[in-house]
């Protein structure tokens, strides 16, 4: 029965702009202490 399931999520178009800008994001070690607080949690 569970494989009879069906998840539909509609999801927003972002612009190829958006993507690819040159903003200042976070780094992997960065997210890496988020995830670890958030565990900790």
């Amino acid at each position: 029965m569970l494989d009879r399931i069906y998840l539909h999520v509609e999801v927003t178009p972002v612009n190829f702009t958006d993507l690819a800008s040159e903003s200042k994001s976070e780094s992997s070690a960065e997210i890496r202490e988020w995830v670890i607080i958030a565990r900790e949690i």
